[in-house]
C-alpha cells in the first residue's frame, strides 16, 4: 500500500494547537516555522494535533526537526479521532528524569508498551520508527509485524497522532546572559517540518486505494476489508499474509440457499 506524509507546512491534515503559536516564516528555506507565545512556565504542555485520517492508518514513522529540542515530550495516536488517546512513546534528555524509564528499552515481548528514546541536545530533527524496539530479529519489519503480530497492528493504528511537549529546553543562563535577552523569553516550543509516513489498514486484503479508502479485494468489503461479502462465508476470515491471501470463498449451497454464514 503506498504511504501517506503529512507535512507541518502544508493544508494535508489539520493541525490543532493547545496554546497560542505564530507561523513564522523562515527565511533559510522559506518553509513554515511553528512557535508557541511564551509560555509562563518551562513546564508547561503544548500539543501539536493531526488530524487527517478518515480511515484507521498504520503508522510506520513521524519525523520531526526543531531548532532546539525540547528536553521531553511524548506522542500519542488516537484510534476514534481523538475522543481517547492512547501513548505511542516518549522522548527526553533525560528519560528516567523526565518519566522515570529506561532509555531504549526492549518491548519486543509487549509490542503495545510505549518506550522512552533519549534526545540530545545538539538533535534538531528525530525520527520516530513504530518498530524501534519491537523487532526480535532482522525479519521484523514493520511490514512483516503488521501481518505476524496482531499486538503490533493495534500498537500503529491511528486515525489521529498528537505530540505533548512537557518541558522546554531553555538554553544555558550564560549563553542568554550574552544575548542580553531576559531567560524567560526562551521559555517557548519550536517546530519547524513535521511528516508522517503511513499507511491504510486494509488487512492485506487491498488492490489499491482510491479517494484515501481501501479497494478490497479477495472477496472482502469494508472500511478495512476486515469481512466477507455476501454469500463468501465457506472460510472464516482472516488478514492476508504473505503465505496465503486467505480469499473469502462462496458458499456451496447446490443453488438452494441465497445466504449463508460460516460454521
Amino acid at each position: 500500500m503506498p504511504e501517506i506524509s503529512f507535512r507541518l507546512a502544508t493544508l494535508n491534515c489539520v493541525l490543532q494547537f493547545s496554546h497560542a503559536t505564530d507561523p513564522l516564516r523562515s527565511s533559510q528555506n522559506s518553509s513554515e516555522v511553528w512557535q508557541s507565545s511564551v509560555l509562563p512556565t518551562p513546564s508547561d504542555n503544548v500539543v501539536l494535533s493531526f488530524f487527517g485520517y478518515q480511515y484507521i492508518h498504520l503508522v510506520r514513522s513521524l519525523l520531526l526537526t526543531f531548532p532546539r529540542p525540547p528536553s521531553s515530550f511524548y506522542i500519542e495516536k488516537s484510534v476514534d479521532a481523538g475522543s481517547t488517546w492512547t501513548k505511542m512513546a516518549y522522548f527526553a534528555l533525560d528519560c528516567s528524569a523526565a518519566y522515570g524509564m529506561t532509555p531504549n528499552a526492549d518491548v519486543s515481548d509487549s509490542p503495545r508498551t510505549p518506550r522512552c528514546e533519549p534526545l540530545f541536545p545538539d538533535e534538531t530533527s528525530l525520527t520516530f520508527q513504530s518498530v524501534a524496539g519491537r523487532e526480535t530479529g532482522s525479519q521484523d519489519t514493520h511490514e512483516n509485524l503488521i501481518q505476524s503480530s496482531p499486538e503490533y497492528r493495534q500498537f500503529a493504528s491511528a486515525n489521529a497522532l498528537r505530540i505533548v511537549f512537557d518541558e522546554v529546553n531553555r538554553p544555558a543562563a550564560a549563553e542568554v546572559s550574552s544575548s542580553g535577552r531576559s531567560l524567560d523569553l526562551f521559555t517557548y516550543y519550536r517546530a519547524s517540518d513535521a511528516v508522517i509516513a503511513s499507511q491504510l489498514h486494509c488487512n492485506g486484503h487491498a488492490g489499491g486505494d482510491f479517494a484515501g479508502k481501501c479497494v478490497c479485494v479477495h472477496n472482502t468489503q469494508g472500511d478495512e476489508c476486515s469481512e466477507c461479502i455476501p454469500f463468501y462465508h465457506d472460510l472464516l476470515w482472516q488478514p492476508a499474509t504473505d503465505s496465503s491471501p486467505f480469499e473469502c470463498r462462496e458458499c456451496s449451497c447446490n443453488n438452494r440457499s441465497m445466504t449463508c454464514a460460516f460454521n
